[in-house]
């Protein structure tokens, strides 16, 4: 298991949208997952909010609010931003146990279950257009708001029975990444065939022929 702190990714770079879920995406905001070096997206309460809205995680009109108030109450946001990290970390142990066993890790199912918690006791029921409801945040401006909607996506993803799909990358720099493969066939291996596959590629082509 890596252990040391992670770098800050570089400027306003975002990381791909390749997990075809918001909570996987969520799980691929370090890369590579498993290397010694590796970059984290969500460093900061401003880099929680960058990928959010990146991500479709929050609308895009109260990213402003979020930071707003991150900014009057900054001990408040970097406790988020600690929340961030923790559910993370343990949701990706959590699924990635999942593939492989039938129960979720008690540790992971306990961190997501609180955070599910929160989440629904979080929104309610709105008259919609039409003969409909909606949900909303009952507190949009609320600064775990990420957080929350990564969660109840989590929640659906593992309730719906799709976890067959979910594939990790075995990308040799240590890539991790998890993803939901919606190809016909089920048989897509790479987070990314621009990226890991290419590299798998070159690096299958490099290799000295068998004598």
């Amino acid at each position: 298991m890596v252990t040391n702190r992670p770098r800050l990714a570089a400027g306003p770079q975002l990381p791909r949208l390749l997990g075809g879920e918001l909570c996987l995406d969520f799980l691929n905001t370090v890369d590579p997952r498993h290397a010694e070096d590796r970059a984290d997206y969500l460093t900061d309460y401003p880099a929680l909010i960058r990928w959010a809205g990146h991500a479709g995680a929050i609308p895009s009109d109260i990213a402003g609010t979020l930071l707003r108030s991150a900014a009057e109450h900054p001990g408040r946001a970097e406790e988020v931003v600690r929340v961030a990290a923790g559910l993370r970390e343990q949701l990706y142990r959590g699924i990635r146990a999942l593939l492989n066993a039938p129960a979720m890790p008690g540790p992971s199912l306990e961190v997501l279950n609180d955070a599910i918690a929160t989440a629904h006791s979080a929104r309610e029921l709105v008259p919609a257009a039409g003969p409909s409801m909606a949900w909303r945040w009952r507190e949009p401006g609320r600064l775990d708001l990420p957080l929350l909607a990564v969660a109840l996506s989590a929640a659906d993803l593992l309730t719906r029975g799709d976890l067959a799909r979910v594939h990790e990358c075995p990308g040799s720099d240590g890539c991790g990444w998890l993803f939901l493969d919606t190809s016909k066939s089920g048989t897509r291996r790479w987070c990314s065939m621009q990226v890991c596959g290419n590299r798998a590629k070159v690096r299958q082509h490099r290799m000295p022929a068998a004598p």
